[in-house]
């Protein structure tokens, strides 16, 4: 693995950690949301948006709003996907033929319409520390020494 690639994937999972972190804190003040399998989702989507989304260089702190506020959209489909996989059928009231994608859809767009006004901001906020964090210190070549002194 290049340091490029590895500052990458370091990056991508401190961008999650801090997404599942943000997710959980936020989690807890909402009656009714498990938020163990709320931060699950947010470091799941956080990881992923931020390496699809984020550059490897560093970049701007505007893609990093713009990587947060998406996983923090993406994190209600994530969300309710890993609910419904642990849990079984989390809400059964299209009864037992309504379909599992259905009800992931049905419930994330009411999560977004309800919630989507606090999580995008807050997965922005996130993803604009993130970013400023790792265009200060998360040049790929700064840690290039330690790793090729110890081979």
């Amino acid at each position: 693995m290049t340091p490029l690639q590895r500052t990458r994937v370091r990056w991508s999972l401190v961008a999650g950690a801090a997404m599942a972190a943000a997710a959980a804190l936020f989690g807890l003040l909402i009656p009714g949301v498990v938020p163990p399998v709320l931060a699950a989702a947010a470091f799941l989507t956080g990881t992923a948006v931020w390496w699809m989304v984020a550059p490897s260089d560093g970049g701007t702190v505007r893609r990093g709003l713009l990587a947060g506020g998406l996983a923090g959209l993406v994190t209600h489909v994530a969300y309710w996907t890993l609910l419904l996989l642990s849990y079984g059928r989390p809400f059964v009231i299209w009864g037992h033929r309504s379909s599992d994608v259905l009800q992931i859809a049905a419930y994330s767009a009411v999560g977004i319409a309800l919630l989507g006004v606090l999580t995008v901001p807050l997965g922005a906020a996130v993803g604009g520390l993130v970013a400023a964090a790792q265009s200060r210190y998360g040049s790929p070549d700064s840690d290039d020494d330690a790793d090729t002194a110890g081979s």
